[in-house]
């Protein structure tokens, strides 16, 4: 196609091959099922534009150089930032999707994420990678509350991990892949029924970190009234940001209770820590001694004790699912 078309700019098949796959790894295109390179075969290739994809963020993508995924997080985060001062309450537990959805700085995130479709995801750094992808779910989800409303059930909330998307870097992250795929290091979801969300030849997993990071799980804010607080993250901030965050959601009662009067050895945890044990240790002494690195005072001290005598019975409490919306004054 380029030598019959633009035959001036090459002196050889092996020059037009080269200019396809640097626009080919620049996201301009892709072999159909992300199989090929760029080749002088017989093969079938779509531009991004052309696919089908139900991703909030498809749209006008830029002609010209991909922008940086540095420059594209920050902008977020300045948008971001703006929108959480004013449609969120003073902890962060609550948002205004309302006020939200008919906000001017909303359509400029919107417009924002756009760029998300062609950035370079795969060269970023792990403290780089992890502020974004936590920033990118948060804001995800609240992109689909307002797009489509909240989940009522099991079976809606299945729907809504699973399907509610951006293109990132060309390719398709729903919320589950986000987390499960890329932040848990490609381990299998909290009752999935298959195998690891990215598949052997799935180009996702060179975005994967190697590592699962436990703290995640009291960044990611999936729209519930037990979820964590929202905060946003920076790779300058995330040690500090990801500690503090631990550290408030163990001090809240509903998300780590301890008894140890009267003969009772009880610990009350929040339903995350069931979901996802393995991501905290492999028993349960090993989960509760890494969450006495976030606990302060008594409830240290007698979180340590527990256990040291064992004996201990651990209770998860009930997660509520009711949506984390601003309550009405």
């Amino acid at each position: 196609w380029f030598l019959h078309n633009i035959p001036s700019c090459f002196n050889s098949i092996s020059s037009a091959i080269a200019l396809g796959n640097r626009l080919l790894n620049k996201h301009f295109f892709h072999h159909v099922t992300y199989d090929h390179p760029f080749l002088n075969e017989y093969l079938f290739y779509r531009f991004l534009e052309d696919e089908e994809t139900i991703a909030l963020n498809t749209g006008t993508i830029s002609s010209c150089q991909p922008p940086e995924a540095a420059d594209v997080s920050k902008e977020l985060r300045r948008v971001v930032m703006e929108i959480y001062e004013e449609h969120l309450n003073k902890d962060g537990t609550e948002v205004d999707y309302d006020g939200i959805k008919h906000s001017e700085r909303w359509k400029e995130y919107k417009v924002l994420t756009t760029q998300l479709q062609r950035v370079d995801v795969d060269e970023m750094k792990r403290e780089s990678k992890i502020a974004f992808f936590i920033n990118i779910y948060n804001t995800l989800v609240i992109h689909a509350t307002v797009e489509s409303g909240a989940p009522g059930n099991m079976w809606q909330r299945a729907r809504f991990f699973n399907k509610n998307s951006y293109r990132i870097g060309g390719y398709i992250y729903s919320l589950n892949d986000i987390e499960n795929g890329v932040l848990r290091g490609n381990r299998r979801g909290a009752g999935a029924t298959t195998g690891k969300p990215f598949g052997k030849g799935d180009p996702r997993v060179y975005v994967s970190l190697e590592k699962c990071e436990p703290r995640i799980h009291f960044g990611l804010v999936c729209g519930a009234r037990s979820c964590p607080v929202i905060r946003i993250y920076s790779e300058e901030n995330l040690e500090e940001g990801l500690d503090g965050a631990a550290e408030e959601f163990f001090g809240r009662e509903e998300n780590l209770r301890v008894e140890v009067e009267g003969g009772k050895k009880e610990v009350g945890l929040s339903s995350i820590m069931k979901w996802y044990h393995v991501d905290f240790g492999a028993t349960d002494d090993e989960m509760l001694g890494w969450i006495g690195k976030y606990v302060k005072g008594e409830k240290k001290s007698m979180l340590e004790k527990l256990v040291a005598v064992g004996g201990y019975k651990i209770v998860y409490h009930k997660y509520d699912w009711d949506l984390n919306s601003k309550k009405k004054s």
